[in-house]
């Protein structure tokens, strides 16, 4: 256990394999980066999920379940 107010966390991620088959870490914090400031954890879990049936659709007709989960934490004064 580590406690979280003493670490650069920002966002947690929970997401299904369908979310992290063509999503790396990366790209998965990049898009967090954009909705974290408005605190807009529906609208990124949206585009994650958005963005992950778009490379599924690259890469096969059908689509695996893609769940996620975004948690945001604000910093302590």
């Amino acid at each position: 256990m580590f406690n979280i107010v003493d670490c650069n966390i920002s966002a947690l991620v929970i997401g299904s394999d369908g979310l992290f088959q063509f999503l790396s870490n990366l790209d998965i914090c990049n898009v967090c980066k954009e909705f974290v400031g408005k605190g807009d954890c529906k609208g990124c879990c949206k585009m994650l999920v958005e963005i992950a049936v778009k490379e599924w659709s690259k890469e096969s007709y059908f689509c695996d379940d893609i769940t996620c989960i975004v948690v945001f934490f604000k910093e302590r004064n």
